[in-house]
């Protein structure tokens, strides 16, 4: 029994230093088993049998010991390096969506919410607390802007047919104080290294602006186009356009 505590010796001192540390404390414990624990106590000389065996099994065992516990941490080194890598990788990548200029909503492969950028969250009129985890067809409520008929959820159409899609014109959003918004967006699958649909993102932006420059645009056109008078424009270089 007692020349198994060198053991733990060794097993410190393969995790914590490595291998050739746990080749010392071997090489050590073999003078001090001797010195305190072999007949005759107090000298080097190991006479019984049992001893001897025992000495050897320090060596052996001792081996044995140093390897398993150099490898467990090895294996526990990379466990954590891999973690850290995996949660620096998806602080990079949370960063990125939410310095984007668009809304930005990740969903898992079930559709339920995973993220929501700033914008998102403002289009939506709903804290990140109320839609986190949640299934995006209860937050994400788009209708028709003409029909008013419900447009389906294009995450849907994402995890059914599996590659990316985007709304039909005219889609308005719908946020959580009834406010109506317009909108167009596009939807895409996040896989895996495997191929396999791990989730998607939905990336959608207010249209609003570019809807009342449109109008606007056509107003002016309709204008020329109505006139009773010639119109000609011309560029910089006096090039009839």
């Amino acid at each position: 029994l007692p020349f198994t505590l060198f053991f733990f010796a060794v097993a410190f001192a393969a995790w914590f230093g490595g291998f050739r540390p746990a080749l010392l404390s071997i090489a050590l414990s073999l003078p001090i088993a001797a010195y305190f624990f072999a007949a005759p106590t107090g000298s080097l000389w190991v006479r019984r049998q049992d001893d001897q065996v025992a000495m050897l099994m320090i060596v052996v065992v001792g081996f044995g010991v140093a390897l398993l516990s150099r490898s467990q941490y090895g294996a526990v080194d990379r466990a954590l390096r891999s973690e850290k890598s995996e949660r620096d990788e998806r602080l990079r990548f949370e960063t990125t969506l939410v310095s984007i200029g668009d809304a930005v909503i990740a969903t898992d492969a079930e559709g339920r919410v995973t993220f929501a950028n700033k914008i998102a969250l403002a289009l939506l009129k709903c804290p990140e607390a109320e839609i986190i985890g949640k299934s995006l067809d209860s937050v994400f409520h788009i209708v028709n802007e003409l029909t008013r008929e419900r447009v389906e959820n294009p995450v849907d159409r994402v995890l059914r047919e599996g590659k990316t899609c985007g709304l039909a014109n005219h889609t308005v959003l719908i946020a959580q104080d009834g406010m109506e918004t317009p909108i167009d967006d596009s939807a895409a699958p996040i896989r895996d290294r495997d191929g396999t649909i791990r989730g998607t993102v939905l990336v959608f932006r207010d249209t609003t602006e570019r809807r009342r420059a449109e109008a606007t645009s056509r107003l002016l056109s309709s204008v020329v186009e109505s006139s009773d008078d010639a119109i000609v424009t011309k560029n910089i270089n006096g090039i009839v356009t």
